[in-house]
């Protein structure tokens, strides 16, 4: 366990934040994507995979809480084409034709909130504050 107890308090507050600023900018973007035209245009682009329809129904399509639960649910088959494309829930067409910079966006914003959260397990387990 790394000892910062006797550092000055901005490294302390430093490494304290850094998870949480990671978590917090990935679903920033998430509420982006959810509350501009790019929500649409991600439905649009999913328009022959199945994925889409599974997400929308187990989370509803009618608040804010739901589309952030659809746009982290139809990352994963961005990220993983192969196994959803395999599973038959994603038309490949649909990843070959999705917009790229919606696909990065979302991608970012999985990963910032996937190393927020390693991040924080790690400040958590190994400093001591």
């Amino acid at each position: 366990m790394i000892d910062l107890s006797d550092c000055h308090v901005g490294i302390r507050l430093t490494v304290l934040l850094i998870p949480a600023v990671a978590a917090l900018s990935g679903l920033l973007i998430n509420g982006h994507i959810a509350m501009s035209r790019h929500y649409k245009v991600m439905c649009d682009s999913f328009s022959r995979s199945s994925a889409l329809s599974e997400e929308q129904r187990f989370s509803g399509d009618l608040g804010l809480k739901s589309r952030f639960l659809v746009i982290a649910g139809m990352t994963t088959p961005l990220m993983l084409p192969w196994i959803f494309i395999r599973r038959g829930t994603m038309h490949p067409d649909d990843y070959e034709q999705f917009p790229r910079y919606l696909k990065r966006l979302m991608q970012l914003a999985m990963v910032l909130m996937f190393s927020g959260l390693v991040l924080a397990a790690v400040v958590m387990n190994f400093f001591k504050l």
